[in-house]
C-alpha cells in the first residue's frame, strides 16, 4: 500500500463526503431563521453581476441561492461581511482578524460580496483537504518507532491512512466545509505539531532525564512561527504554544543545554508577541476613551467581547436552556476522554513518551469548552487535535465491537449537522 494510493484514497473519500454534503444543502428546504437574508439581500446588486460574469456557468443562479447562500449562517455571517467590509464593533473582535483578511487579500472578487463567500468555500476546503494529507504525514512520523516494532510497515501506513480520513469525515462535519476558520487554524495546528516532531531527536540518549535535543533549529522555530500565525485565524490554536514551555522546562531544568533553551524560547516567543501585538493594537485603536474594559488591569479586547457578547466565563453556559447543547457536545466529549484515557494507559504512554503533552493540551482544551465556553463548539474546534483522530484510527484497526458504532456516529452526525445548518438551526 503506497503512499500514492493512499492519497488517491484519500482524494476520493474527500469527494464523496462533499459532494454529499452539497446534496443535503441543496436538498433542505428552508431556513428556520432567515436573518442572513437581510445581509444577502443588500449584496444583491453584486450577486447580479457575478451572474452576469458567469453566465456560462450551467445553472450558476440556481446554484448561489440554493447552495451558496445557504452558507450565510451563524459565524458565516460575520466572515462573509468582512469579507468586504471593514470591521465595526467589537464584538466582531472575537473572530481572530486573519482568516478574513486573507480572503479579503486574494486579488479575486474584490469587493463582491458573493464572490468573496464562493472564494471563502474553496479556500476552506482546500485546506481541509491539505489538512488530511498533512495528519497522514504526521501520524506515519509520530508512531514511525511504534508501529514498526509492532505491526510492521504495512499497519503503519494503514493507520495514518485510517488517521486522515478521520479528519476528512469529523464530526466538525458542515463548518469544515462552510468558509469557516476551522480548516486553515487545523492545518496549521497539524504543520506546527508535525514541523516540532521532525525538528526535535527523540531519542537522544545523551540526556537521559528527557531523551531529546533539537536537530534542526531552523524547522523548529518554523514551527513556532507557523503556530504564531495560526493564532490570528483562531484563538484556541494558543493551547499548542505549551509544546515549548514544556520544551524549554525539559531543556533547561532536565538537560541544562543552553542553547536548547534560548531555543525554545524563541520558538514559543514568536507566539507571545504576536498575542501581545493584537492586544496593544486593539488597545490603541479604541482606548482609552472607550472606558470599560480599557480601565481594566489587564485590557484584552478579545476577552471582554467573548464575556460580554458570546457569553464565554466559567460555568455560564451551564443553564438549563442550554442542555441540548451540552448533549450535541456529548458523543465529542466522550471521544476525547477515551482518547486521553486511553494513552495515558501504563501500556500505551512509555511506547510513544511524546504524547504527554499532547494529552495535556487535550485536557485544557476539553476543560475550557466543558467549564468556560459555549459547549457545542467542542464538536467543530476540537478538531485542531489529533489525539482523538488517532484513538478512533487505533479502535478502527482493533476487534472491539463497538468501533463500528463510533464510525456511524461520526459519518451520521456530519450529515445530520449538514442539514441542521443548511436550515440555519442549532448547534452552531
Amino acid at each position: 500500500m503506497g503512499h500514492r494510493d493512499a492519497i488517491k484514497r484519500l482524494t476520493k473519500l474527500f469527494l464523496v463526503i462533499k459532494t454529499i454534503q452539497l446534496l443535503i444543502v441543496y436538498f433542505t428546504p428552508v431556513q428556520f431563521d432567515t436573518s442572513s437574508q437581510i445581509l444577502a439581500r443588500q449584496y444583491e446588486p453584486l450577486k447580479q453581476q457575478l451572474l452576469d460574469r458567469t453566465s456560462w456557468v450551467p445553472f450558476v443562479d440556481h446554484l448561489i441561492t440554493h447552495i451558496g447562500e445557504k452558507f450565510i449562517t451563524w459565524d458565516a455571517v460575520y466572515f462573509s461581511d468582512l469579507h468586504v467590509n471593514p470591521i465595526k464593533y467589537e464584538n466582531q473582535f472575537v473572530f481572530c482578524p486573519n482568516w478574513w483578511r486573507l480572503i479579503k487579500a486574494i486579488p479575486l472578487g474584490e469587493g463582491n460580496f458573493y464572490s468573496k463567500l464562493i472564494l471563502s468555500l474553496f479556500v476552506s476546503n482546500a485546506f481541509h483537504y491539505m489538512s488530511a494529507l498533512v495528519m497522514y504525514a504526521l501520524t506515519l512520523n509520530y508512531f514511525r518507532a511504534r508501529t514498526h516494532t509492532r505491526n510492521g510497515i504495512k499497519s503503519e501506513r494503514e493507520f495514518a491512512e485510517i488517521a486522515a480520513r478521520l479528519v476528512i469525515i469529523s464530526p466538525a462535519g458542515i463548518f469544515l466545509t462552510s468558509g469557516y476558520s476551522e480548516n486553515l487554524s487545523n492545518f496549521l495546528s497539524f504543520s506546527t505539531i508535525y514541523l516540532h516532531d521532525i525538528s526535535v531527536n527523540h531519542s537522544d540518549f545523551k540526556y537521559p532525564s528527557t531523551h531529546k535535543s533539537i536537530k534542526w533549529p531552523i524547522i523548529y522555530i518554523a514551527s513556532g512561527l507557523l503556530l504564531a500565525y495560526n493564532f490570528t485565524i483562531r484563538a484556541n490554536s494558543i493551547f499548542i504554544g505549551i509544546i515549548y514551555l514544556y520544551d524549554l522546562y525539559g531543556f533547561l531544568l532536565g538537560n541544562k543545554n543552553v542553547v536548547d533553551s534560548l531555543l525554545s524560547i524563541i520558538a514559543g516567543g514568536q507566539l507571545f508577541f504576536t498575542i501581545l501585538a493584537m492586544n496593544v493594537y486593539n488597545y490603541l485603536l479604541f482606548c482609552p476613551e472607550r472606558g470599560s474594559w480599557c480601565n481594566r488591569t489587564v485590557p484584552l479586547l478579545f476577552g471582554y467581547a467573548q464575556r460580554e457578547y458570546w457569553g464565554v466565563g466559567f460555568l455560564v453556559y451551564w443553564s438549563v436552556n442550554n442542555i441540548p447543547n451540552f448533549l450535541f457536545a456529548t458523543p465529542t466529549i466522550l471521544i476525547h476522554s477515551a482518547a486521553i484515557r486511553h494513552y495515558l494507559n501504563a501500556a500505551e504512554l512509555p511506547k510513544i513518551k511524546k504524547i504527554t503533552i499532547l494529552l495535556v493540551i487535550n485536557v485544557f482544551v476539553l476543560l475550557g469548552g466543558i467549564f468556560f465556553w459555549n459547549t457545542q463548539i467542542l464538536t467543530r474546534i476540537g478538531s485542531f487535535l489529533p489525539l482523538s483522530y488517532w484513538y478512533v484510527a487505533q479502535l478502527v484497526q482493533s476487534k472491539l465491537p463497538y468501533r463500528k458504532y463510533v464510525i456511524y456516529y461520526m459519518l451520521g452526525w456530519n450529515f445530520a449537522q449538514t442539514s441542521l445548518f443548511a436550515a440555519f438551526l442549532p448547534p452552531a
